[in-house]
């Protein structure tokens, strides 16, 4: 009476299983990115799931995330500023440095790369 119906499997995360979103076509998706420690725990209570975390050096900690909206994605790590650098995959990468030219753009700063 007090049993489970059935075992859920070790790697199941009803977080990632059970979230809406809009468009089917986006990939979940591991997004590596470099936090600074006097942050590191606003990244870890974030929205993503954290996969691993490491010390990448005495200035940085790299966490692996878990991502499936990498629009929204962006937006939230551009929040921590010169606190966060994304790494990993190239496609999300360039996705947060395409927003910061733009940001720039609007703003009269960097015109290139």
């Amino acid at each position: 009476p007090h049993t489970p119906d059935f075992n859920e499997p070790e790697e199941f995360d009803l977080g990632i299983e059970s979230h809406w979103r809009d468009d089917e076509s986006e990939e979940i998706t591991t997004t590596r990115v470099l936090f600074s420690p006097r942050i590191i725990w606003m990244a870890e209570r974030g929205p993503w799931k954290v996969k691993s975390k490491r010390k990448y050096s005495e200035e940085w900690i790299e966490v692996d995330l878990i991502v499936d909206e990498p629009e929204e994605f962006i937006r939230w790590v551009l929040g921590f500023g010169p606190e966060a650098r994304v790494i990993d995959p190239p496609r999300i990468k360039e996705g947060t440095m395409d927003k910061l030219r733009a940001i720039a753009g609007r703003h009269g700063g960097m015109k290139n790369g």
